[in-house]
């Protein structure tokens, strides 16, 4: 336990770095304020003469895509990515492994020592992330208080998604980087991996679940945009008690399957979209939580042991 003491706080001082650090938030910040502008200029909120609570469930369905997509999403992902595929690759790399191997710590002290100094810097900085853009919409878009602490609200839920993330995507980095120097084919490989999860998997979704086939055949079981989606949304919805506007469940059901817009969301009679979209509950939010930390636990134990076993020279 005192060797994971010390790599992880060796972790975590490397990785936070005011450059770093800065650079992450900036990043994180750079979607949402632009947002607030287009907000503003195209009044896509009229808060002057909407209700509060209306302005509060309009803007929080607009944060809830903005932080799906980015704020807990591709920066999220791909910081993790980059830094945990460099944990012994890059060391490797570096010409400093032998030397870390050779100090008495378990290497499975340095590979959870790696894994939990990040996954706390990680966090922290999540944290003021999540924190940073309610506030600057109060700023930017002159909103009331009582918006600002809706918005507010939904912040510990985001932890625990934005947690979620990094705890798969780190320990799948470090596996791999246990395999293989080669940081850069990490990158790049699982790049291309989440972009094909979020973003590729979409029509095959659409295709499979229109036709049956998708049930039929169980693919919600791997289709990790699903599981990410399904535990965003029950996060959101249930943990934070936020009404998601059916425009933006349209979204969300595009990108991640947890809305079912294969059926009509218009009401006939009337001509107006339903006030909610179905859920597609193929699979209960604790059991997408259950299977994405199994799914992390998994990795990084074979991370772990991969390392064991690695030749160090």
């Amino acid at each position: 336990m005192n060797g994971i003491s010390v790599i992880a706080k060796r972790t975590f001082k490397d990785m936070a770095t005011f450059r770093r650090t800065f650079l992450y938030i900036a990043v994180v910040l750079l979607v949402p304020f632009i947002f607030a502008g287009a907000a503003e200029e195209n009044r896509l909120v009229d808060t002057e003469s909407l209700p509060l609570g209306t302005q509060g469930t309009i803007l929080a369905g607009y944060l809830s895509v903005i932080l799906f997509i980015w704020v807990a999403g591709v920066p999220l992902i791909m910081f993790t990515i980059s830094s945990c595929a460099g944990f012994i690759s890059g060391e490797e790399n570096g010409g400093t492994l032998l030397l870390l191997v050779s100090k008495p710590i378990e290497r499975h002290e340095i590979v959870l020592g790696r894994y939990i100094g990040f996954v706390a810097y990680m966090m922290l900085v999540q944290t003021g992330a999540l924190i940073a853009v309610p506030y600057m919409w109060f700023l930017t878009m002159e909103l009331e208080y009582d918006v600002l602490r809706l918005l507010l609200g939904m912040v510990p839920m985001l932890l625990v998604y934005s947690l979620f993330v990094v705890l798969v995507w780190g320990a799948v980095s470090i596996a791999l980087s246990a395999i293989t120097k080669r940081t850069a084919f990490i990158i790049m490989g699982l790049g291309f991996f989440a972009m094909v999860t979020f973003l590729g998997f979409v029509q095959v979704r659409a295709f499979t679940m229109a036709s049956g086939l998708y049930e039929e055949y169980s693919l919600h079981y791997v289709d990790a945009g699903y599981h990410f989606g399904n535990m965003f949304v029950s996060l959101v919805e249930g943990g934070a008690g936020i009404r998601i506007p059916p425009e933006i469940q349209m979204y969300l059901g595009t990108f991640t399957g947890a809305y079912d817009v294969t059926k009509p969301f218009m009401d006939p009679d009337q001509g107006l979209m339903f006030s909610t979209l179905p859920r597609n509950d193929l699979v209960s939010p604790a059991r997408s939580f259950a299977s994405s930390g199994l799914l992390a636990i998994s990795l990084l134990g074979l991370g772990i042991l991969l390392f064991r076993y690695k030749e160090v020279h």
